[in-house]
């Protein structure tokens, strides 16, 4: 599956919200996204929920899927 956003890296989408282009809740989705374009193996159900609950809210959220993005991006 291609990406509408190609060329983007995760992080990019954090400058957009700070245009006001988007927000953060447009950032998360876009975000969760990518890393299911990008990391097939991910369990939805499983992963995003548990970054949820451990957000404090919308941006938060927007900042742990770049960090895991990254993390996983380095594991592979």
């Amino acid at each position: 599956m291609e990406s509408r956003h190609q060329g983007y890296t995760l992080a990019d989408f954090l400058g957009l919200v700070s245009d006001r282009t988007i927000t953060y809740q447009d950032c998360a989705e876009i975000l969760e996204e990518e890393l299911m374009r990008r990391f097939p193996w991910i369990k939805p159900d499983e992963f995003y929920p548990v970054m949820k609950q451990k957000a404090v809210d919308a941006e938060d959220y927007c900042y742990r899927l770049i960090q895991a993005g990254k993390k996983l991006e380095e594991i592979i």
